[in-house]
């Protein structure tokens, strides 16, 4: 995830997703560690695909009206800087 930070330009947040993704590692693999039962294992991945699909859903509400003001502003600056 810090990747992600650093190539998209945001430098500045890289050390807090690292640190923050690191510790959210840690806690699950802690809390698994102590329970040491399969059926963790197992479902902790399964858990957060409705997750990221409810996250995908959201953004694509979001961008879709958004976009052909986007577009329409990248055109007029596009043609500005020529």
């Amino acid at each position: 995830m810090a990747l992600f930070d650093v190539v998209g330009g945001l430098f500045l947040w890289a050390p807090f997703t690292l640190v923050i993704a690191g510790l959210m590692g840690y806690t699950v693999g802690a809390i698994c560690e102590k329970k040491q039962t399969i059926m963790a294992y197992v479902l902790a991945p399964l858990t957060s695909h409705p997750w990221s699909l409810v996250q995908i859903g959201l953004a694509t509400v979001i961008v879709l009206p958004v976009l052909p003001k986007l577009r329409k502003h990248a055109a007029v600056f596009s043609r500005a800087s020529k």
